[in-house]
């Protein structure tokens, strides 16, 4: 029998996401602010932000979907109690957000596997 001291493998310090949280809501209130006030180019900010969110932080990729895409209707709720009303188009429009949000963020968490096989690091 050896006498060598059994070595205990050490769980890796766990990563702060708090910056990326923040991000994340400041990135779904400029999303929310073009919901409101540009209308057409609200979805495509939030598909680009929650796709960047989830390519850096590829675990978990539904919480960023869901941070981001729910500031759409959270902006359009803010907009229709502060006496602009919008259309119900547009607060429809803010709720299928999170279906592209969905979708982008777990393609980006698939797009960051995908760079982590073809590149490895050495």
């Amino acid at each position: 029998m050896s006498t060598a001291p059994l070595q205990q493998s050490v769980p890796p310090a766990p990563t702060r996401d708090t910056g990326y949280y923040l991000a994340a809501c400041a990135l779904g209130a400029l999303a929310g602010w073009s919901q409101v006030a540009l209308q057409d180019i609200s979805l495509l900010l939030a598909a680009a932000f929650t796709l960047f969110l989830a390519v850096a932080r590829p675990r978990q990729p539904w919480r960023w979907a869901l941070i981001v895409s729910l500031c759409l209707p959270a902006a359009e709720g803010i907009a229709y109690f502060a006496r602009w009303h919008p259309e119900r188009g547009a607060v429809t429009e803010s709720f299928l957000g999170v279906i592209l949000a969905m979708m982008c963020a777990y393609g980006g968490a698939l797009l960051r596997r995908a760079v982590g096989i073809l590149f490895p690091k050495e």
